[in-house]
C-alpha cells in the first residue's frame, strides 16, 4: 500500500510539474488571436500551448482546476467578444482542440466527458458537429451524461452560421438514429428540444434555414412516433419525454416565424400524437401505479389533444373541436374516457388530409 501511495504521489507531482512547465510557455488568453484571419507558425504554437495546458487540466480531479480549465477553453468563444471571433480562428482552434478533447474522452469519464461536449458546442465548426455526433448513441458506449450533453451541445451549433446546414442535417440524422434506441427519458427530452431548435432556426434562407427546418420536422415526427410506440411496447417512463415535447411542438406551431411551415408540422404531428391514446391504454396499469407517470400522462394527453384540435382546425378551416378533460383520468381509472377519445382521433387521422 505504501508503494502505491508513493507511486500515486509521484504521478501527481509529475502532472503538476508538466502543467507548471506548460503554464510558463502558454499565453494567458487567446482574445488577441481570436479575431485574426491569418495565423503565423508562432500563433499556431501559442494556441497549441494554450490547449495543452488547459486540456490536460480537464482530466484532473481537483474541482477548481477543472472548472478553471473548462472556462479557459470556452473563453475565447463566449461572452461579449464572441461575435467578433473569426471563422478562421474557429477552424484552427477546432483543429487543435478536438484531438485533445477526444484523447481526454478516451481516457476519462464523467465530468471530463461532459465538459468536452460543452466546449465542442461553442466551437462552431463542422468538425465540432461531427465530433459531438460520435457521442450521441448508447450503442457506441457513451455514458448517459455524455449523451445528454452531446444532444444539448448541438443546439449551440444550430445557431452558428459558421456550421454548414448540410453538416447539421447529418448530425441531426445521427441524433435521430441514436434516439431510436435511447433508454433515458432525460436524453430523449433533450433530443426533442434540439429538433425544436432546428425547426425554429433563425438562419438566413441562403444558409439553409428552410431545408434544415423541414428535415428536423420530419425527424421530430419520426421520433415522436417511435417514442410513443416504445411506451406501448413496455417503456412507460418515456412518457416523461413526450409530455414536455408536446409543449415544445405547440410553441413551434404558434411561432409567428413558422407561419409558412405550420401545415407541414401539423400533417406530421397529428398522426404521431393520435397514437398516444393507444399506448397509454396498453400501459394503463404501469402508468397508474406511479404517481409521477400518471400525472405526466394526463398532462401529455391534455397537451396533445389541445394541439391536435388546433392543428386540425387550421387544416380544415373549421372551429376548434371540443377536447376531452384528462385530469384524473388515470388516477380515477377512467379507461372508457380514453377509449372514446382514441376512436375519435383514429377516425380523424384516417382522413385524406393526413395521408
Amino acid at each position: 500500500m505504501q508503494r502505491c501511495f508513493k507511486r500515486s504521489t509521484w504521478v501527481l507531482s509529475l502532472t503538476s510539474l508538466l502543467l507548471a512547465t506548460a503554464a510558463a510557455a502558454a499565453p494567458t488568453s487567446l482574445s488577441r488571436l481570436s479575431t485574426q484571419h491569418e495565423f503565423s507558425s508562432d500563433d499556431t504554437t501559442s494556441i497549441q500551448q494554450y490547449v495543452d495546458l488547459h486540456g490536460q487540466a480537464l482530466t484532473l480531479e481537483d474541482p477548481s482546476a477543472f472548472s478553471s480549465a473548462r472556462a479557459k477553453l470556452i473563453g475565447p468563444l463566449k461572452g461579449p467578444t464572441a461575435a467578433r471571433v473569426s471563422p478562421s480562428f474557429r477552424e484552427i482552434y477546432s483543429e487543435i482542440l478536438i484531438p485533445k478533447l477526444r484523447s481526454n474522452m478516451s481516457a476519462g469519464q464523467g465530468p471530463s466527458n461532459t465538459a468536452s461536449m460543452q466546449i465542442a458546442g461553442y466551437l462552431g465548426t463542422d468538425a465540432a458537429a461531427a465530433f459531438i455526433a460520435e457521442h450521441l448513441d448508447v450503442q457506441n458506449g457513451a455514458e448517459m451524461s455524455t449523451r445528454l450533453w452531446a444532444t444539448a451541445a448541438l443546439r449551440d451549433l444550430i445557431a452558428n452560421a459558421n456550421v454548414s446546414s448540410a453538416t447539421l442535417e447529418a448530425a441531426l440524422q445521427s441524433l435521430a438514429i441514436a434516439a431510436a434506441t435511447e433508454p433515458s427519458w432525460a436524453v430523449q427530452r433533450q433530443a426533442f428540444v434540439t429538433f425544436g431548435s432546428a425547426i425554429r432556426n433563425t438562419r438566413k434562407v441562403e444558409e439553409g434555414r428552410d431545408l434544415l427546418s423541414s428535415s428536423a420536422q420530419t425527424l421530430q415526427g419520426r421520433l415522436l412516433t417511435e417514442v410513443i410506440a416504445r411506451i406501448k411496447s413496455g417503456e412507460p417512463t418515456l412518457i416523461l419525454a413526450v409530455e414536455p415535447a408536446t409543449g415544445g411542438i405547440r410553441d413551434q406551431y404558434l411561432d409567428r416565424t413558422m407561419f409558412d411551415r405550420q401545415k407541414g408540422l401539423a400533417v406530421i404531428t397529428v398522426p404521431a400524437l393520435a397514437n398516444l391514446h393507444g399506448s397509454v391504454l396498453e400501459q394503463w396499469d404501469n402508468l397508474r401505479m406511479d404517481p409521477r407517470l400518471a400525472q405526466s400522462t394526463e398532462l401529455a394527453l391534455h397537451k396533445a389533444e389541445v394541439l391536435m384540435a388546433l392543428m386540425d382546425s387550421r387544416l380544415t378551416n373549421d372551429q376548434v373541436m371540443e377536447t376531452t378533460a384528462y385530469e384524473g383520468v388515470l388516477t380515477n381509472n377512467q379507461r372508457s374516457t380514453l377509449e372514446s377519445a382514441q376512436q375519435v382521433w383514429s377516425d380523424i387521422v384516417a382522413k385524406p388530409r393526413y395521408q
